[in-house]
């Protein structure tokens, strides 16, 4: 799941992103959500990190064991990394939904534990593809069903909670035009990670249970989601609860 994206793209994004951080971080830091957006910009960074080929070299010469094995493992964290993402748009999102700010901090650490348990079982259930030196898509077969169905679920749940609120703002709240087209892009953006996750999920299982290989076993939309959902942090965290 290396990033299809040349190089000459993602590392301006990377710079930026990281000079967005920095920034974010001496200047804005005081409320829950600031915090929150901060969580999720610095997990989108470390997660494109993952699957840049120069950093995975970079990790092949920092870390020991084979270099192959190095690289397949850091390309399945990035599902983790995308999962953290997703579990602080969740705790905007729950805040947005009229959840107690007080609470905010004791939610987020259940949402996170669910993140590190979902992803122990991306990994266990991509160690064959690891030992096999192959893309999970590559190998496919019923543990890639577990781990797309573990990866997916939280996605398509945040993607709705979200699209939820969306949809109620803009037919009940009184915004502005500018609020309106915030929302429009934000509902616009979970609809299409909703029906990508379902998707996923729909076609892995077909294929394993007809031993058919996948339309994309490359996984390049995959990591076209990858940008997609590093999109949908940033949009999602504009509207303060």
């Amino acid at each position: 799941m290396t990033s299809p994206i040349p190089e000459y793209l993602t590392v301006p994004m990377i710079v930026g992103i990281a000079l967005t951080l920095i920034g974010r971080w001496l200047l804005l830091r005081d409320t829950i959500v600031d915090r929150l957006i901060n969580r999720a910009i610095a997990t989108s960074l470390v997660g494109m990190l993952l699957r840049e080929s120069w950093f995975e070299q970079a990790l092949t010469s920092a870390l020991p064991g084979d270099d192959d094995t190095v690289v397949n493992l850091a390309r399945q964290l990035s599902f983790g990394a995308i999962l953290l993402i997703v579990s602080n748009i969740y705790g905007i999102a729950k805040l947005w939904d009229g959840a107690d700010p007080d609470s905010a901090w004791r939610r987020q650490r259940t949402y996170d534990l669910i993140v590190a348990t979902v992803t122990v079982v991306i990994l266990v259930a991509g160690t064959p593809a690891r030992r096999a030196n192959l893309l999970v898509d590559q190998l496919l077969g019923w543990p890639t069903v577990v781990l797309w169905i573990s990866f997916c679920l939280p996605v398509g749940i945040t993607a709705v909670l979200v699209g939820r609120i969306c949809v109620r703002e803009m037919l009940t709240g009184d915004i502005t035009r500018q609020e309106r087209v915030v929302f429009v892009v934000i509902l616009c953006t979970a609809v299409a990670l909703g029906l990508d996750a379902s998707t996923i999920v729909i076609e892995t299982i077909g294929c394993a249970l007809t031993d058919q290989p996948v339309l994309d076993p490359e996984m390049h939309r995959k990591a076209l989601s990858f940008a997609t959902s590093t999109f949908f942090a940033r949009s999602a965290s504009r509207r303060s609860p």
